[in-house]
């Protein structure tokens, strides 16, 4: 493990064409990281691999030298002791079920999904660690916004990991002078405020597309902060963990970011749209705060915690009230201390 602390430049394996996966392996391989970019299919690695870019994805954005795609994953993962999962997290368990068969029991598995499994609740690391039970595991969060970071602007992020030796190992691999890499110990902090503040910017997108004003937009990202650090402490999270990049920082940008997928889901059911529809108007990416929004009201209702502002969007999303039933079931709650 001390070989990759002071090896930052060792092979790096990704898991995920995504947009974030793309931008990830480029950023890194910039660096002058050797990055492994695992493809879907055969055909699809060819094409990336011809046209040094994904003009699916991130037109214009031409893959450094040391960026090679492939769908063989004795390549992929041959000599590679950091592999970053970055796929939905509707996908995570069937893809560590499988990335698992070729991985050496030294392997660092690195979360970089925000999203909470359907049927279980589970964080993204407790899929890993039911997958992959060899490996050790760590999550990537924070006010990453994936178009603004492949454009070399400057952003911080944290790696979270219970084992120190992990987190600074993913931290010196991940660090750069644009792109800022803290650690901490608290995944379980970490990964719950990844997923939630996701839930909260559907909300955002919605108070900004029926123009409700800053107060408004300010008091729902304010109170939604409140909600992700109850749900998170009563899971075992850390409060302070919830005003860090991983909470607050996060929640920012995705509340008051047009490049953000989730805001833009609030906006097309602003305008009437279903979740369906609006999932359609962002040409095939994926809006983790829609899968997670009903998830994470299951959690609260194992742990005891009432989550008022998520159950009025998974309200909004379902179809089941409109905009100006929201906003009445919201103002229209009995006062309280705050």
């Amino acid at each position: 493990m001390n070989n990759l602390i002071e090896n930052p430049s060792a092979p790096i394996a990704v898991v995920g064409t995504t947009v974030w996966g793309i931008t990830l392996s480029v950023m890194l391989a910039k660096k002058g990281t050797e990055v492994r970019l695992l493809a879907r299919t055969e055909q699809e690695a060819k094409l990336l691999n011809t046209e040094k870019e994904s003009t699916a994805k991130l037109p214009g954005f031409k893959f450094p030298e040391r960026l090679f795609v492939t769908h063989d994953p004795l390549v992929v993962f041959h000599d590679v002791n950091i592999i970053l999962m970055v796929v939905p997290s509707s996908s995570m368990r069937a893809n560590a079920a499988w990335v698992n068969r070729f991985l050496n029991a030294n392997s660092i598995v690195v979360s970089a999904a925000k999203g909470l499994e359907a049927d279980t609740t589970m964080r993204m690391s407790e899929v890993l660690a039911d997958e992959i039970p060899t490996a050790k595991f760590a999550a990537l969060s924070g006010p990453n916004l994936a178009r603004e970071i492949i454009n070399n602007k400057p952003a911080s992020t944290v790696v979270s990991s219970k084992s120190l030796e992990v987190s600074l190992a993913v931290q010196s691999a991940l660090n750069s002078q644009m792109f800022r890499v803290y650690t901490n110990s608290d995944i379980i902090g970490t990964e719950l405020a990844g997923a939630f503040k996701n839930i909260i910017a559907i909300g955002a997108g919605v108070v900004d597309g029926i123009d409700l004003g800053d107060n408004a937009k300010s008091g729902l990202v304010t109170r939604g902060l409140s909600e992700m650090t109850r749900l998170g402490v009563a899971a075992g999270g850390e409060g302070s963990t919830f005003a860090g990049l991983s909470g607050l920082g996060d929640l920012i940008v995705t509340c008051y970011s047009g490049l953000s997928r989730n805001y833009k889901v609030g906006l097309s059911l602003s305008r009437g749209l279903t979740a369906e529809q609006a999932v359609k108007n962002l040409g095939g990416e994926v809006a983790e705060g829609i899968s997670s929004t009903p998830v994470a009201l299951s959690l609260a209702q194992k742990l005891g915690v009432e989550l008022p502002l998520t159950e009025v969007i998974q309200e909004l999303l379902s179809g089941e009230i409109k905009t100006d039933e929201a906003i009445a079931k919201i103002m229209n709650r009995s006062p309280r201390n705050e």
